[in-house]
């Protein structure tokens, strides 16, 4: 990555990130609760006990000691979440990032944006073409909170 040293995100990082339980697209909802099958089961259990114990206004229930338990299968918002981000809203453009990273190297070069209308755009369309193949034959909903996400029977 051409501005790895200007991003200190990381496994673990103290960042507020995931202090929000957010509702992510079926076809992300999908993906996480198969990602979940892959663990062990007695670590299955674990997270969905956490889940059972949590609501939506609180954090993440993948959020352990800092750090996600399913940091390898995490969402696209998550892998996003703390780089540069470039979005409009009535007509203006906004960039912002998490407030420890681009220290170094205001403002943030054009190349190092992600723009966030365009992930969203295909983000919606994969979901779409998703719930198209699927939505109808399983009875899915368009979106989930990442606690129902990992409550999934895949």
């Amino acid at each position: 990555m051409r501005y790895s040293d200007q991003v200190v995100c990381a496994k673990g990082c103290k960042g507020n990130c995931c202090r929000i339980h957010l509702s992510i697209p079926a076809v992300e909802a999908f993906h996480l609760g198969a990602a979940l099958m892959s663990y062990p089961a007695d670590r299955v259990r674990q997270i969905r006990a956490r889940v059972s114990r949590m609501n939506t206004s609180g954090p993440c229930p993948l959020l352990d000691r800092a750090a996600c338990t399913m940091y390898p299968h995490r969402l696209i918002l998550c892998r996003t979440h703390g780089l540069p981000i470039q979005n409009r809203y009535r007509g203006k453009t906004y960039v912002g990032c998490c407030q420890k990273n681009f220290q170094q190297l205001f403002p943030i070069p054009r190349d190092a944006r992600l723009d966030l209308d365009r992930i969203n755009r295909q983000l919606a369309r994969i979901n779409r073409q998703f719930m198209i193949e699927y939505g109808d034959r399983h009875l899915i909903k368009e979106r989930y909170s990442i606690g129902e996400a990992l409550m999934l029977r895949i």
